[in-house]
């Protein structure tokens, strides 16, 4: 079966299939009278320390593959919009299930998980960033956030910056990363002092250390959004795989990898 490369536009980033091994989703079978035998999600990046372990126990108990790709939810929303054969999405940023929506790309959509801001330097580093102020000191070169002109982290950390007025005192420092995970990995490496991750992301690195969490009432309400792919030779199990990620059980599992449950609306 022939591997969707044609789909990886910039999915340089990671392209992580699930937990039982490092696969790219394949295309969908010439043969369409036969149901497909797996489901194909496309997520966040951020999304890797939930869904990986949710994903390989939807494949155990009900007998599919479970095909997963991650990467900037833009990147993702616009491979989807190019036909890349996706059952389920999800996505950091509303508004792109939104765009998905107004192409007639959703068959189901629905706001599922919360996360939250930290900043975080790298787990060896001297004492020299206490708070978020201290990012405009001489000992912070290099910030590292996902890019504000397209991953949702990194408008979110650009809006709480905004919000203490840092923004323009620290945008000439920041390297902005093509996902929520790369701006970690700066950190990670050494590459820049200090990052404003998610606390999902941060809490599953132990090369990283948290220095402070950035108020909610800093930014906008972080919301992940599940969408069911509205596409041709949809399968059930596409969707019995969208309705187990917003079981309680799965819930549950986001939850022990820091997640929340999404902010009501208006929240």
């Amino acid at each position: 079966m022939r591997a969707v490369a044609g789909f990886a536009l910039c999915l340089c980033a990671v392209i992580v299939m699930s937990a039982s091994g490092c696969r790219r989703a394949p295309a969908p079978a010439a043969d369409r009278s036969m149901p497909r035998q797996e489901v194909i999600v496309f997520a966040a990046s951020s999304a890797v320390t939930g869904l990986g372990q949710l994903a390989a126990q939807f494949e155990t108990e009900h007998k599919v593959r479970v095909l997963v790709s991650y990467g900037s939810s833009a990147a993702l929303a616009q491979q989807i919009q190019n036909g890349a054969p996706a059952d389920v999405f999800i996505s950091a940023d509303p508004a792109w299930a939104a765009t998905l929506e107004g192409d007639g790309r959703v068959a189901r959509r629905v706001d599922f998980l919360g996360n939250s801001l930290v900043l975080v330097v790298s787990a060896t580093t001297a004492d020299t960033v206490k708070r978020p102020e201290d990012l405009t000191s001489d000992a912070v070169k290099r910030l590292a956030i996902g890019d504000p002109a397209s991953v949702p982290a990194g408008k979110f950390a650009k809006e709480a910056l905004e919000a203490l007025g840092l923004w323009d005192r620290v945008k000439a420092k920041v390297a902005p990363a093509m996902d929520a995970r790369h701006a970690l990995m700066y950190v990670e490496r050494g590459e820049a002092e200090a990052g404003i991750v998610y606390a999902t992301d941060a809490k599953n690195s132990r090369a990283v250390r948290v220095v402070a969490a950035l108020d909610g009432s800093l930014k906008s309400p972080i919301r992940y959004t599940l969408v069911l792919v509205k596409r041709d030779g949809a399968s059930a199990k596409a969707e019995e795989c969208f309705d187990f990620l917003l079981s309680d059980e799965a819930m549950r599992g986001f939850e022990a990898a820091g997640f929340l449950r999404a902010p009501a609306p208006g929240k």
